[in-house]
């Protein structure tokens, strides 16, 4: 269950990033960004998060990876739910700036 939810997350981390990269190319952004993103997968499990950046200094795509000060991101945070829309558990891996995972690249 454990290794469901680690893939799931990176799998949703990855396609929100995808999303972001989307957004700040094809819209006139001010100086900060919050998306609110839904994803749900073929076995019925879900997650819901947000995420947001500052736009005044944000590349054109956003990467981050380890513990510690982000790059660009200020804020990511993501809860996840069972078929039955059962929560799980939720993490906040970003909070003001700061990475709390060890990540390889989001």
């Amino acid at each position: 269950m454990k290794h469901l939810l680690t893939k799931t997350a990176f799998r949703i981390v990855t396609t929100t990033s995808l999303m972001l990269a989307i957004a700040i190319t094809t819209n006139d952004l001010v100086d900060a960004a919050e998306f609110n993103f839904n994803w749900k997968g073929d076995t019925g499990y879900s997650a819901k998060g947000s995420f947001n950046y500052d736009t005044t200094t944000v590349p054109s795509v956003i990467s981050e990876a380890g513990l510690g000060a982000t790059k660009n991101l200020q804020s990511l945070s993501i809860s996840f739910f069972d078929p039955l829309n059962t929560f799980i558990n939720s993490f906040t891996p970003v909070v003001s700036g700061v990475s709390n995972y060890r990540t390889t690249g989001i």
